[in-house]
């Protein structure tokens, strides 16, 4: 199990422990949907946080993490990131929630699977939300994702329904859809 899977299932457990409900929407959805050894440009951990607010309540992160020894440092946004040691090396778990720029849609998170994780059913958004996520978010790294993600499809190693992608994207405002759209086509998403 990769450091980055370590560390989810670490982290996860024990915030489920602490009845605090997340969904799994970073590069380690790749990864749990196909089982393939996908290596994202990031080495951490995205967990959208459902029913306690990470802004808010950043004190309670900081106690869990220091409860177990770990970190706590934030995200681009501000939220609280953990930062646990797993294999000799530093895995940042960001939590995130609906705020400023940063925009995960209800049905994205519905649709979520759940997975097993060593005995750690953690959910997980669909492989086509996570590309609109990255698709939406458009930095230079998530480019370098979605390329990497339409070359695992092109070689049949992971499967996109392109009418579920479509889906996603109309659960943004009409402003992001052609941005959104634009991009997946652009590396082949969309054709």
């Amino acid at each position: 199990m990769s450091a980055r899977l370590k560390a989810l299932r670490l982290v996860g457990s024990t915030l489920a422990a602490s009845r605090i409900e997340f969904v799994s929407i970073g590069s380690e959805v790749v990864l749990l949907h196909s089982g393939i050894d996908y290596k994202p440009t990031a080495m951490d951990v995205d967990l959208f946080v459902l029913n306690v607010s990470p802004f808010l309540e950043e004190d309670l992160f900081k106690e869990i993490a220091e409860k177990h020894g770990w970190r706590v440092t934030q995200t681009w946004i501000g939220s609280p990131s953990i930062v646990i040691a797993v294999d000799e090396t530093d895995i940042n778990v960001d939590l995130y929630e609906n705020i400023l720029d940063f925009y995960v849609p209800r049905e994205i998170v519905d649709d979520a699977a759940r997975i097993n994780l060593k005995g750690f059913r953690v959910k997980v958004i669909p492989l086509e939300g996570y590309i609109v996520l990255k698709a939406k978010a458009g930095r230079d790294i998530d480019e370098r994702d979605l390329k990497a993600i339409r070359i695992l499809e092109a070689k049949g190693k992971i499967r996109l329904d392109l009418n579920r992608v479509k889906k996603y994207i109309k659960t943004f405002p009409e402003e992001d859809r052609k941005y959104i759209e634009h991009r997946l086509s652009k590396q082949g998403f969309l054709v």
